[in-house]
């Protein structure tokens, strides 16, 4: 069976929203640097690391 295509997204500490790029503020909470990188395979769900 062929590995799951991993894709990396960035997720703020702070509140949790979810981006396909680094930014260094939140688009949602407007904090700063808290933008961490999470690296999940296609087709499962979005929080399944917390």
């Amino acid at each position: 069976m062929p590995k799951a295509k991993e894709k990396t997204v960035f997720v703020c500490d702070s509140c949790g929203n979810d981006t396909a790029k680094w930014e260094g503020k939140c688009p949602s909470c407007g904090s700063w640097n808290t933008l961490a990188e999470v690296r999940q395979a296609n087709g499962h769900n979005r929080h399944s690391w917390m």
